[in-house]
């Protein structure tokens, strides 16, 4: 398993560095190479037919290895034909198509994924490429067995050798011999877990790995050990897993050092199974995950700020949030408890960033006993603030910043993390506590979250309820603020002055919105209608209509009166929305089911101007409404508070959504759009068929109303 999670430029870097340093570094001629039985026989290497490329530079850095005789490593060479994922069908039964979650944790113990193996069995189906992989290993273990080789080495094409190769190498393989060492794979190449490796030195060359390395990149294989791997096929995961598994049936070692690696800074072909997994689990994700998940520094961080006033903290939960830490910001007391319990119980910590949870400082040493690379700010002029029984970890593990200074500057060198310049008028004031009357409500719809983003500002949905203090078999609401300043539009006629008709397009949409597809309601005494019909727009084949407010709102109250389109293929939505950072907050029919509401929500932190706008297709969540919505109007209605969002329908609730449910919740101005498009995806709203235009959504009205925190 080759996941590559640095900086590949950094990467190149430090291996060109490593070829300088070969003309500096005196290197053995490697002696372990020969026909006899004490000795490597061979060496295999795999190459797909189209990485020309490769086998050229691989055949480079045999050459640079010399043994006697005045030969290289290349004479004894064998070049396989890698099993190609994309030019072959690949069909067989000596590797399982899946494995399980529990299999990966076995290798790499991560603590996170202990409770999702408790709670269910999540199957992983290989990918193509691993598969192929598997198979071309496997050939080699053939070919030495069909030649009676007694050993070769195996390398993959995307290998170097390191500085002192031949030295170590010479000097591993002696004790071999001189110690009639019986083996059957000893690794030259591997990487550790990260979590728990569990290897035991045995000398100065080599080790026994008792489970916990990846890579088949570099390894010699004897005969006995290709023919103990033939018997217990099939390969059940990815090879290199796999082979973890039976280690206990297998005489392995390792060389203490890696002494080849592998050039990371290459792109890989290969396609990963366990990556969409764990990135539903938060742990790995997609490339735009990883590359977000490098910006964060020194973690667990807790922030303390022991006056009353917040906004440093707020301040600092933006610049973390900004370095990809997931924040835990305190607004209750039943959140104080919830995460006490939690430290005594010595879970795993599912946030990066824990701000205002003060009554923790009495748990300082608690903290540093369990997370010994916790990190403990206090915004204190000194270290008066500070438990005398913590003042030995001052400057290790716990940090006084002088609120006066430039506190992100300072928190920033501290974390190891970039400094962003937030002007403290950018940052929302509105932060009272949470009232902590809870009100119980009953929500009978059914609903199904669908696929989502996954970024560093998106909890995986199955860690909710070990990792928020929320009651998941009650349906409960903490509405705060008071509603005030109303706005209801009949759209009697059109105010210029509020709304502006839009005519553009974005690129999932068919349509081009057009100021024809709008008018005020023939039908009705008031309201308005969007059409979409097949004249051409611009680029697009189709048009379409969307209306969008010129004020901006941060929280209140959103309702509509409104019959969508039924139709294949096109989507009637009504929603707030800004960008940089993208942020949205959306009420959405689609026209192949109008018995049903998809309900999203959209999250990337920072203040305004902040160019993140990470996302495909949000955190939605699918709902049924209990009747069709394209046959009457009906009531919808969003209320933005700055702790919850929730959505009624016909005045009565349907969902709810809380800080990190499994988002945090938007807090910039946005702006409200209502419109009716077509969209590319089959998946989202079915196969559209241009014989069902034109298409009509019609709105009777929108009522909106401001909040007011200071009636609470």
């Amino acid at each position: 398993m080759n996941i590559i999670t640095g900086n590949r430029n950094f990467l190149f870097l430090k291996y060109r560095l490593k070829k300088l340093l070969r003309f500096l570094i005196n290197q053995e001629k490697l002696n372990t190479f020969g026909d006899g039985e004490n000795q490597i026989n061979k060496v295999f290497i795999i190459n797909l037919d189209r990485q020309k490329e490769r086998w050229r530079l691989i055949q480079e850095e045999l050459t640079r290895i010399k043994i006697p005789n005045k030969n290289t490593l290349l004479s004894f060479t064998e070049r396989f034909s890698a099993i190609d994922a994309k030019n072959q069908s690949i069909k067989t039964n000596k590797i399982n198509s899946s494995y399980t979650l529990e299999d990966q944790y076995f290798v790499d113990p991560n603590p996170e994924l202990l409770n999702i193996i408790r709670e269910k069995e999540i199957i992983i189906d290989l990918t193509k490429q691993e598969i192929a992989v598997a198979l071309s290993h496997l050939s080699i273990w053939d070919k030495i067995i069909d030649e009676n080789i007694h050993s070769g080495l195996i390398l993959e094409d995307d290998i170097y050798f390191e500085n002192k190769f031949s030295n170590k190498l010479n000097s591993l393989w002696k004790e071999i011999v001189e110690s009639k060492i019986e083996f059957d794979i000893i690794y030259l190449s591997y990487k550790k877990v990260e979590h728990a490796p569990d290897l035991t030195r045995i000398s100065n060359n080599l080790s026994i790995p008792n489970r916990g390395i990846w890579w088949l990149s570099g390894y010699i294989l004897s005969n006995k050990g290709a023919r103990k791997l033939q018997e217990k096929l099939p390969i059940t995961g990815p090879v290199d897993l796999w082979i973890n598994h039976k280690f206990n049936e297998l005489d392995v070692y390792t060389c203490n050092d890696s002494i080849i690696s592998q050039k990371l800074f290459i792109t890989s072909d290969n396609n990963y199974s366990i990556l969409p997994i764990l990135s539903q689990i938060g742990i790995k994700s997609n490339k735009t995950f990883i590359d977000l998940d490098k910006l964060k520094g020194r973690n667990p961080v807790f922030m303390f700020d022991l006056s009353s006033n917040k906004s440093n903290l707020l301040k600092l939960e933006i610049l973390l949030s900004l370095n990809s830490y997931r924040t835990h910001f305190m607004k209750s007391d039943r959140e104080l408890d919830h995460i006490k319990n939690l430290i005594n119980r010595k879970e795993t910590l599912l946030f990066d960033a824990y701000i205002g949870f003060n009554s923790l400082i009495e748990m300082i040493p608690s903290l540093i006993s369990f997370y010994p690379n916790v990190i403990i700010i206090i915004l204190s002029k000194d270290n008066d603030s500070i438990p005398q029984a913590c003042s030995s970890y001052i400057g290790k593990n716990i940090f006084c910043v002088n609120p006066k200074r430039n506190i992100t500057k300072e928190v920033s060198k501290l974390l190891k993390i970039k400094n962003w310049d937030l002007d403290s008028d950018d940052i929302l004031k509105i932060n009272p506590e949470i009232n902590e009357k809870v009100i119980q409500i009953s929500i009978p719809n059914d609903y199904k979250y669908l696929e989502h983003d996954v970024t560093p500002w998106i909890l995986p949905i199955e860690n909710i309820k070990k990792y928020l203090p929320y009651d998941f078999n009650k349906n409960e609401i903490i509405p705060i603020a008071k509603h005030v300043e109303n706005r209801i539009d009949y759209f009697e006629e059109f105010d210029v002055n509020f709304w502006g008709i839009l005519e553009d397009t974005f690129p999932s949409n068919q349509s081009r919105f057009s100021k024809e597809n709008f008018s005020l309601s023939s039908e009705l005494d008031s309201g308005f209608q969007l059409e979409i019909t097949n004249s051409v727009q611009g680029e697009k084949k189709y048009s379409s209509s969307s209306i969008v407010s010129i004020e901006k709102f941060i929280h209140g109250s959103f309702e509509i009166s409104m019959k969508p389109i039924k139709g294949e293929g096109i989507v009637s939505a009504f929603f707030l929305h800004r960008n940089d950072p993208w942020q949205e907050i959306d009420i959405e029919f689609l026209g192949h089911d109008t018995t049903k509401i998809l309900l999203n929500v959209y999250y990337n932190p920072g203040i305004v101007n902040t160019k993140y706008n990470f996302g495909l297709r949000g955190t939605p969540v699918l709902i049924d409404l209990g009747f069709d919505a394209s046959e009457d109007f009906h009531d919808y209605r969003i209320e933005w508070e700055y702790h919850e969002i929730r959505w009624y329908v016909d005045n009565e609730i349907i969902h709810v959504r809380k800080a990190w449910m499994p988002t945090p919740i938007p807090n910039l101005p946005m702006v409200v759009y209502v419109n009716a498009w077509i969209t590319n995806s089959e998946e989202l709203a079915g196969k559209f068929e241009e014989s069902l235009l034109p298409k009509t959504s019609f709105i009777r009205y929108i009522k909106m109303y401001n909040f007011d925190y200071t009636k609470n």
